[in-house]
């Protein structure tokens, strides 16, 4: 395989007809062994790829874009959010075309080991919010996922509970959506 991309560099950043990379699909399906071996021989871990996914309302649409450390985070390929962080030049608050970063999705999805391997990650941004306005800690605050909560509040950086505009601030979508514990560790914070 060494001669053949040293022949050949461009395949390793090829997309296929689904505008895929093959590093892209490596992290999509949690293969953290080829993510690394695929690193190793210059795939870029950045690379955006452009797939489908669904407007406001609920439409498929092309134009959706995600990075290989993004739908790790959202499938929670722990592993493979690893190995790519690992990487050299990894963008760890690369966002898709919402904006979310991989910190977002992985808190959306109470994904806890992700979240706390990102907040680890230097240069993470804990404020980086997505086209709605909401932060990682907003998304956590929803659904009421309190250990993930937890986790974004006792990160290296101090989370402010109340940064956020209008219907973004955590505090208010804790106490909008009943959820006691939430609204209790947002008001012990700070």
């Amino acid at each position: 395989s060494k001669k053949y991309l040293k022949k050949q560099p461009q395949l390793i950043n090829m997309v296929d007809d689904y505008d895929r990379t093959p590093l892209f699909i490596a992290a999509k399906e949690g293969k953290d062994s080829i993510v690394k071996l695929l690193l190793t021989h210059n795939a870029d871990p950045n690379k955006e790829i452009i797939g489908y996914g669904y407007d406001e309302h609920g439409r498929i649409e092309k134009n959706q874009i995600y990075t290989p450390l993004f739908i790790a985070a959202q499938n929670n390929f722990d592993k493979v959010v690893e190995v790519l962080l690992d990487a050299k030049g990894i963008e760890v608050n690369k966002s898709t075309s919402d904006d979310a970063s991989p910190l977002c999705i992985a808190a959306q999805n109470r994904h806890n080991k992700i979240v706390e391997r990102l907040l680890k990650a230097p240069g993470v941004d804990v404020y980086k919010t997505n086209k709605k306005g909401a932060t990682p800690l907003f998304v956590a605050c929803i659904d009421g996922y309190d250990d993930t909560v937890q986790l974004l509040l006792s990160a290296k950086e101090k989370f402010d509970p109340d940064k956020g505009s209008g219907a973004c601030i955590p505090l208010y979508i804790a106490v909008k959506n009943n959820h006691i514990e939430t609204v209790k560790l947002l008001m012990n914070a700070g």
